[in-house]
Parts: C-alpha cells; sequence; structure tokens
C-alpha cells in the first residue's frame, strides 16, 4: 500500500505541474483529426472513414490527454526514451500506444476525463461499453475492428492517432516537459492552440495540395518517421542547445532581426529561430523562436507532415483490421467451438468489455514437438510497465481456492510451432491427453468432460509390475532413477524429484541460459513481440503431462479444469515458490517471468504470482513439494514420478484475459529418489 501511494503521489505531482504538457490543444487535436480524415478520403476512395466515423475518431483523438496519460506522449528518437528530464518521466509515447498492460494500470483509472465529448447521447451509447476504459493500444483498435465493432475501434484508434500528432511538436520529441510555471509552457504549443474546428487554419487544405499521404510498414515506422523529421529539423524553447540538429542552412536579416534559416526543398524554407548577432557573417546561434513569423513557420511545416503521417496510419489500420477479420472469420470456422464462446459471451454480457471482446484472434496451428536444441528468439526491449489488477489467488495451504474465477474457456488444441520445431498433426501421438477428471485438487472443483462423438477411453498408461516375491530372489529390474536425469525437451539440463533427510519432498530445475523456455509467441492480432512475456512449467505426479488447448488466468465456466494458468490443474504436483508481492506461491505451476520488469507487485494476478527474479540467478531453482500431494499414499521411490509441460504467454486477450499456449511436452518420467542431503 506504501508503494502504491507513493506512486499515486508522484503522479499527482506531475499531474499538477505538467497539466499543460498536453501538445497541441485538445480542440487543435480535433481540427488535425478532421483534416487526416478529410485527405485520407480524397487519396483512398476505395475505403473511406464515414462522417459518424470520423466523429468517434476526433472524439478518441480529443480524449488521449485524460490524466496522467499526457505524460507518456513524448517520444525522442534519438535517445528511443519517453519523457525523462529529471523532474518527469513516462514512457515513450511510441510504446505507450501499444502496451495493454501499461495502459490497463490501476493507475490510469484514478482519473476522471478532461474533456467533453463531442458525440452525441445515441453516439455514446454505441462505444459505452469502452468509453470509460484505459486500454486504447493500436492492438485493441484491431481486435475491435475485426469483431465489427467500428465505433468502438474509431474511437479507440483516435487515441492512437492524438500520439502521432503529438509526435509532430519538437517539445514531445526533445525532452522538454514545457510545465505552465516554467515560463508559460510551450511558445509552440501556446500559439497553436487558435486552431480549432470553429477556427481552422483554411490554408491547411491549399498546402496539403499535391501531397501524397506517408506509406510506411507499421506503426513503429510511422512514430519514427514522425518523430524524427520534428526532432532533427525543429527547436522546443528550452531543448536548443541539447541536441546536434538542426543546425540553420544560412542567416537573413528580416525587420532588423538575424534569423537562421533551414533549407526545405519540398515545403519551402523556414526559419529556424533568433540570434542575437547582427552580422551575416558571424558566427551565430539560434537563441530563441517565441516569435509569430517562426512559430507560423514551425505550424506551416509540422501540420502537414502530421497529416500526411496521420492518414497513413488510418491506412495501415484498415489494412491490418481487415486482415485481423478475415482471420477471425477463418479461426471461426476452423474452430467452431472459439466462434460459440464469442457469440455467447456477447450474449451473456451484452458486448461488454468485461466479459471477453479479445477473442477470435487466435490461431489453429499444429502441436510442435520440441527439437533436441531450440532456437531462441530474442525478448522485446521495453520500458517495464505496471500491469492491471486481477482477482487475486487465495495464499491457503490449499494452494488456489476454489472461490477465485476460473482459468479460462478451453479452445481447441492449438499451440503454435517455433521456428525449430518439427511440425506433427495435432495432438501427437506421441503424447496422448491424460487428464483424469477424478483427479482433483482438492478445491470443490465439478468436472463436466465436453461430449466428444465417441465414447472411446483414452489408453492409459500400465503401473510398473512389482518385484515377483520367490523363495529364492532373483533381482528384478527395475526403474532407477538418475540423480540428474536429462529431459529430451532442451529446455533445461536437469530435473531432479527427490526427498530429503527430513522427509520433505523437492523437485530442482537446473538450466544453462534463461530464459531456458527458448519459444516465443507474438500477439495474436498484431504480430508483434509481447513488451511483458512470461514462460510456465506445469507439473503432474504420476501422470504422463497431457497435451492440451490454450490455458488462460482467468475462467467464465465452472467446468474448466485449468484454472490459473495451471496451479490449479488436474493431477498437477502442487509446489510452492517465494513470488514477487513477497509472498508464496501454492499450485502446480512455475510462472516464470522473462526479466525483471515482468515480475510485478501491484496486480495481484499473474506477475505477482511469477517466481521473484532475483532467484532465478543462479541457473537452478528448488521447489517443496507440498505435503497435501501425498495425503493418500507415502511415495515410492523408484516407483512414484513427475512430468512436466511447457507454455508461453500469448499476448492479444488483454485486458479480460491473459492467455498460454502449450510449447511442448516432456516425455521423460522423473521418478523420486529417497534419502538427498
Amino acid at each position: 500500500m506504501k508503494i502504491l501511494i507513493a506512486i499515486i503521489g508522484g503522479m499527482l505531482f506531475g499531474v499538477l505541474f505538467v497539466s499543460s504538457a498536453d501538445a497541441y490543444g485538445v480542440e487543435t487535436h480535433a481540427l488535425l483529426t478532421k483534416e487526416i480524415v478529410s485527405f485520407y478520403n480524397t487519396n483512398f476512395s476505395n475505403k473511406k472513414v464515414a462522417g459518424e466515423l470520423a466523429s468517434y475518431l476526433i472524439d478518441g483523438a480529443r480524449h488521449e490527454d485524460t490524466n496522467p496519460r499526457y505524460l507518456n506522449h513524448f517520444y525522442d528518437p534519438v535517445n528511443d526514451r519517453g519523457l525523462a528530464d529529471g523532474i518527469y518521466k513516462g514512457q515513450g509515447s511510441k510504446y505507450w500506444a501499444q502496451d495493454e498492460d501499461s495502459q490497463t494500470a490501476l493507475l490510469y483509472k484514478l482519473f476522471s476525463r478532461t474533456a467533453d465529448s463531442i458525440l452525441t447521447a445515441s453516439q455514446l451509447s454505441k462505444i459505452d461499453s469502452v468509453y470509460y476504459k484505459t486500454n486504447f493500444t493500436w492492438q485493441k483498435a484491431v481486435d475491435l475492428y475485426a469483431q465489427g465493432k467500428d465505433e468502438e475501434a474509431f474511437f479507440s484508434l483516435g487515441h492512437v492517432i492524438h500520439l502521432m500528432e503529438d509526435s509532430a511538436v519538437p517539445d514531445h520529441t526533445r525532452n522538454d516537459a514545457h510545465p505552465p510555471f516554467d515560463d508559460g509552457g510551450s511558445p509552440y504549443e501556446n500559439w497553436t492552440k487558435k486552431f480549432d474546428l470553429n477556427n481552422p487554419d483554411t490554408d491547411l487544405a491549399g498546402r496539403l495540395n499535391l501531397r501524397k499521404p506517408i506509406l510506411l510498414a507499421n506503426l513503429n515506422d510511422y512514430f519514427n518517421s514522425m518523430s524524427n523529421y520534428s526532432n532533427n529539423n525543429f527547436y522546443s524553447r528550452d531543448s536548443i542547445k541539447n541536441f546536434k540538429l538542426p543546425v540553420p542552412d544560412y542567416f537573413k536579416k528580416i525587420d532588423g532581426d538575424l534569423y537562421g534559416l533551414k533549407r526545405d526543398n519540398e515545403d519551402g524554407d523556414y526559419m529556424l529561430g533568433l540570434t542575437k548577432g547582427t552580422f551575416l557573417w558571424a558566427s551565430n546561434k539560434i537563441e530563441d523562436i517565441d516569435r509569430p513569423n517562426v512559430l507560423s513557420a514551425y505550424w506551416s511545416h509540422l501540420s502537414v507532415k502530421a497529416v500526411q503521417h496521420g492518414a497513413g496510419v488510418l491506412d495501415l489500420f484498415f489494412k491490418e483490421g481487415e486482415k485481423a477479420k478475415e482471420k477471425l472469420a477463418r479461426d471461426k470456422a476452423s474452430r467452431p467451438y472459439l466462434g460459440m464462446l464469442m457469440d455467447g459471451f456477447d450474449s451473456l454480457f451484452g458486448g461488454s468489455e468485461d466479459a471477453v471482446d479479445d477473442f477470435g484472434t487466435g490461431t489453429n496451428d499444429q502441436v510442435a514437438v520440441i527439437s533436441s536444441t531450440p532456437t531462441p528468439v530474442p525478448s522485446p526491449k521495453a520500458s517495464p510497465s505496471p500491469s492491471p489488477t486481477v482477482t487475486s489467488l487465495s495464499e491457503s495451504s490449499t494452494a488456489i481456492s476454489s472461490a477465485i474465477l476460473l482459468v479460462t474457456p478451453a479452445p481447441e488444441p492449438s499451440p503454435s510451432p517455433s521456428p525449430s520445431m518439427t511440425l506433427t498433426p495435432s495432438p501427437t501421438p506421441l503424447f496422448p491427453p491424460n487428464i483424469m477428471l477424478s483427479g482433483s485438487d482438492g478445491t470443490g472443483l465439478v468436472a463436466t468432460p465436453a461430449p466428444t462423438p465417441t465414447a472411446s477411453p483414452e489408453p492409459q498408461p500400465e503401473a510398473d509390475p512389482p518385484p515377483a516375491e520367490t523363495p529364492t530372489p532373483t533381482p528384478t529390474p527395475e526403474p532407477t532413477p538418475s540423480p540428474t536425469p536429462e529431459p529430451t525437451s532442451g529446455f533445461l539440463t536437469a530435473v531432479d524429484f527427490y526427498k530429503d533427510t527430513s522427509d520433505k519432498y523437492f523437485v530442482k530445475l537446473s538450466w544453462d541460459k534463461y530464459p531456458f523456455i527458448a519459444t516465443n509467441f507474438n500477439h495474436l492480432s498484431s504480430k508483434q513481440p509481447p513488451v511483458h512475456n512470461w514462460h510456465v512449467i506445469i507439473f503432474y505426479l504420476n501422470h504422463e503431462a497431457p497435451t492440451t488447448g490454450d490455458l488462460f488466468w482467468i475462467s467464465y465456466k465452472q467446468s474448466d479444469l485449468y484454472r490459473s494458468w495451471g496451479l490449479i490443474a488436474p493431477d498437477g504436483l502442487k509446489v510452492k515458490y517465494p513470488n514477487c508481492k513477497s509472498t508464496m506461491t501454492k499450485g502446480s505451476a512455475l510462472i516464470l517471468p522473462d526479466k525483471e520488469g515482468d515480475c510485478e507487485a501491484l496486480s495481484d494476478n499473474h506477475p505477482s504470482h511469477s517466481h521473484i527474479f532475483s532467484g532465478l540467478a543462479s541457473g537452478s531453482v528448488t521447489l517443496e513439494a507440498l505435503s497435501e500431494n501425498f495425503s493418500s499414499a507415502t511415495p515410492v521411490a523408484g516407483q512414484d514420478y513427475i512430468s512436466l509441460a511447457y507454455y508461453a504467454f500469448q499476448a492479444g486477450y488483454e485486458p479480460n484475459n491473459y492467455g498460454l499456449r502449450l510449447v511442448s511436452v516432456d516425455p521423460v518420467k522423473y521418478y523420486l529418489r529417497e534419502d538427498v542431503e
């Protein structure tokens, strides 16, 4: 609680003192967004933005400046950072626009909106499920469009367009917080606030004449292009000396004052700023930009580029949205359960975002059998950010209380392959499902199996026969565990299941390189690597690890067998380990954060219940098995065993759920050893 109060207090300080650091004014954003729509419609007649959808886009752009979101509206492309001037700090807008974990953090839910809506009551009713939410990422907008929720999609997209427009403000690309108490704030922003829907820049359309939208491959390219243009070619008042660029190309006396000018063959030469020199031949430096003719020149060029980039972003949105829509249709056709699931949620919750509206972008890949040497996939580099609060887990000795929400609708099995995998038809016959419906975790779970075409029972592994007793005993081969058996998955160097001299049972895992599960999955719709990532191992006692469909953190069906990423799992071996919120996680799954920033204490969901990151640095971890695993019978060395299944995080179900996809099942049985000191 003290940490939360400190964070909120620090953010309140930012709200009080940077509340005018909102780049273009709210209504100037509205004007630019309207011009973007008009410019786009002129150049893309085959896919126009209809009038009402334009209103949703404009209103979304107006609302992105809600406290304290604007602290994340800065991006310095030279140093690849957000606002970081020693006093104020925020996530780079390039990353903020695509980071669902950051946008759904509790902090952003504590503040009301800063702008009234321009939408009618009837129009607002169409976006009621998202209007008071905080996730307005690019991925969210694409997902909503794919699901046919156009009004919600364009309202969300408006927030991203706002961030692109902010990248056309030098203060926001040159690490200049420009708080209002600092000599009035930003001269450029103050000057441009006069332009709005009621007082438009009537010359802007003319300056756009003969121009075309800027077309780039992805959203990151748009942020890079717009922010580099703004950073490299213009000054903000307090950053004139902070960057190598821009440099005046020549100087000119105008009305007795000496100005530095920049050549621009496309849009015309313009004034960079005023010097204190008086002679053209002298070595002069820019000292000031707060002159109407300088600020007018800045707006003349930057507004054009903002509209060109914004129209390109609209084109990219339609392209990615249509691809996501087609993929959703294919997934529904190939995975009927998924279609029924989505329709059921819309019917049950009325289309509310609080249900699950990010379903439907999953894949239908084949089950992958890991090779012995998987190719590592590098983790993405991004600013760490808080995660949203989800239903908490119980810390009772029975691992996870049955009172928590369940872990997920189970789609058809669909784990994705990694580059180093050899594909076999799903499900692979080598590792058949072995989910024992009677093997409850003791939390009152009612297991109801889904109906199947036939009632053929699943084959069960045969128990090892006991040694034959004869008058003259003859040694009979029995399973003899190796002290450090080698898993064939290639992920771990050793797995050891043992009882020590204190009669406690442990599982020790060892690896050469962390994260040792090298397979990663991109976002379901955007196909971008996740900003935050986790891998999971689920342990099974005396049962071969089964192949499963996708697993989730939250479930909406009482009959689901897996809950909370496998912390509750049928036939699971329950272990305990220190987690990121300084308590103990108890359950059948080991949740592993890929990096320190993925271990987060406040969210009270999977980042909080992950193994504490500092405890993973030694190349091994030892987990104590809970005594309740063995309440019915004492384990026998060489007879009782554990098996493992490996999972990786699948982004795209946020903010309502968090998904896992099966990477591999380990075919090795790790037999118990006794009396290990």
